[in-house]
C-alpha cells in the first residue's frame, strides 16, 4: 500500500505527497512549485531500520541502508557523500531521506534483491538459473553503479550461454527451436540454452547486443549478433 510521503519540516496535506523541503516557508509552497506523486513501497525491498529511500520511475520506493549501497557502490558512495541529510533539504518518504534515480522500478529492485541475498543469488551456481530479465538487469544496473562483484557474477551467466569458442558452444549451450508462426508472418526464433541462462531470440536478442557493447565485451558479440540474425527486419528496425 502507499506509504505517506512527507517533509521533514512539516507533514503534508495529501497522504501521498512528496514535499522538497526548501519549498517550504511559512506555510504552504506556491501552487507552482507545488509537487505532488504517488509513490508506493515495495513489496519485496523495505527494511524498517533503513535510512535512505530510493524513488525509481517516480512511483516506486525501496527503503534500504546509506552505508550498504556506499560499500558495495563506489558511484553511489559518492552521490550519498554529496547529499548528506544533515544538509537540511531534499525530499523525505517515510520519514528517510530520498534519492530519486532514473532507473525502471524492476531492473532496481533486482539489483538490491542480489546486493542484500547475494548468497541465495550465487548459490548452485550452475543450478540456479533466474529468468533473462532479471540477469540483465543485474548487467546493466551492477555495470552503471560499479558493482563489481555483481557485475562479474551476471556477466559469467552470459559469457556462458554466449562462449566465443564452438567447441564450448557445442559442448555446453543447447538451442531450442521455437519456429511457431506468430501470425503475421513472423516465428519464433531459437534459444540458447545453459545451465546458467536462457536466451530467446525473439525476446532478448537485441537486448543481449546491446548489454555485450555497453560492457565492451567482444567475446559474446558473435554469439548475440547470431541471435539477432534470427530476428525479422520490423524487429530489428524497432530496435527493442
Amino acid at each position: 500500500m502507499p506509504a505517506t510521503a512527507t517533509s521533514s519540516a512539516s507533514s503534508c496535506s495529501s497522504p501521498r505527497t512528496v514535499c522538497r523541503e526548501h519549498d517550504k516557508v511559512d506555510g504552504e509552497p506556491p501552487a507552482k512549485r507545488r509537487r505532488e506523486e504517488a509513490v508506493t513501497r515495495s513489496s519485496t525491498v523495505w527494511f524498517s531500520d533503513g535510512n535512505i529511500v530510493l524513488i525509481a520511475d517516480h512511483k516506486s520506493a525501496f527503503r534500504v541502508h546509506r552505508s550498504v549501497l556506499a560499500h558495495h557502490s563506489s558511484i553511489l558512495k559518492a552521490t550519498l557523500e554529496l547529499t548528506q541529510p544533515e544538509d537540511g533539504f531534499g525530499d523525505t518518504y517515510d520519514g528517510c531521506p530520498v534519492l530519486h534515480v532514473p532507473d525502471p522500478a524492476f531492473d532496481l529492485a533486482c539489483l538490491l534483491r542480489a546486493l542484500y541475498d547475494g548468497a541465495k543469488f550465487q548459490a548452485n551456481r550452475l543450478g540456479a538459473r533466474p529468468p533473462f530479465p532479471v540477469v540483465a538487469a543485474l548487467v546493466e544496473l551492477s555495470h552503471k553503479y560499479d558493482m563489481g562483484h555483481l557485475r562479474e557474477e551476471a556477466l559469467r551467466r552470459f559469457r556462458l550461454c554466449l562462449p566465443h569458442r564452438f567447441s564450448d558452444f557445442i559442448s555446453r549451450v543447447g538451442i531450442v527451436s521455437q519456429q511457431q508462426s506468430q501470425g503475421d508472418g513472423d516465428t519464433l526464433g531459437p534459444t540458447l540454452q545453459s545451465p546458467a541462462l536462457h536466451i530467446s531470440a525473439d525476446r532478448d536478442a537485441i537486448r543481449t547486443a546491446n548489454l555485450a557493447g555497453l560492457v565492451d565485451d567482444n567475446r559474446m558479440l558473435p554469439m548475440a549478433l547470431y541471435l539477432c540474425a534470427q530476428l525479422s527486419v520490423t524487429a530489428l528496425l524497432d530496435g527493442t
